[in-house]
C-alpha cells in the first residue's frame, strides 16, 4: 500500500492513504477529502508552537522531498494563534496537491495512526 507520513514522533506516525488502510492500524479520519474536520486536522498536520511568541509553525508539505529538517525555516508555513485556521487550510492545501501527484482523480481518504 502506497501512503504518505504526514507527522511522526517518537511513538507514532500518522499515514494517509487515497485508498484503502492497513486493517492492523488505528483509523483516526476515514471519508471525503473535503470533509475533514478541524480537530483531525490538527491531529495529523504537523505543527511546531514556539510557547515564548506564540508564533505557529505548520508544515508545507509540498516542499518536503524525504525526511522533515525542523531547522529548515523553509518548509514552514508562519502564523500565529489569530490566524490559526488559515494557516493549517494552506498546510492541508499543501498536502492535497502532493497527494494529487500520487492520484489526480482521488476524493476519499484514510488517516491512520500507528505505533513504531
Amino acid at each position: 500500500m502506497d501512503y504518505i507520513i504526514t507527522k511522526q514522533t517518537l511513538k507514532n506516525q500518522w499515514r494517509i492513504y487515497l485508498d484503502e488502510a492497513n486493517e492492523n492500524e488505528t483509523v483516526v479520519y476515514k471519508g471525503h477529502k473535503l470533509g475533514v474536520e478541524p480537530k483531525h486536522l490538527m491531529e495529523f498536520l504537523d505543527y511546531r508552537l514556539e510557547k515564548s511568541t506564540g508564533k505557529l509553525f505548520f508544515l508545507n508539505y509540498q516542499k518536503i522531498k524525504e525526511s522533515v529538517n525542523t531547522k529548515d525555516l523553509d518548509i514552514w508555513i508562519l502564523g500565529n494563534s489569530a490566524n490559526m485556521d488559515q494557516i493549517m487550510d494552506q498546510s492541508w492545501n499543501t498536502l492535497q496537491n502532493k497527494l494529487k501527484e500520487k492520484d489526480k482523480n482521488f476524493r476519499k481518504i484514510v488517516v491512520t495512526r500507528v505505533n513504531i
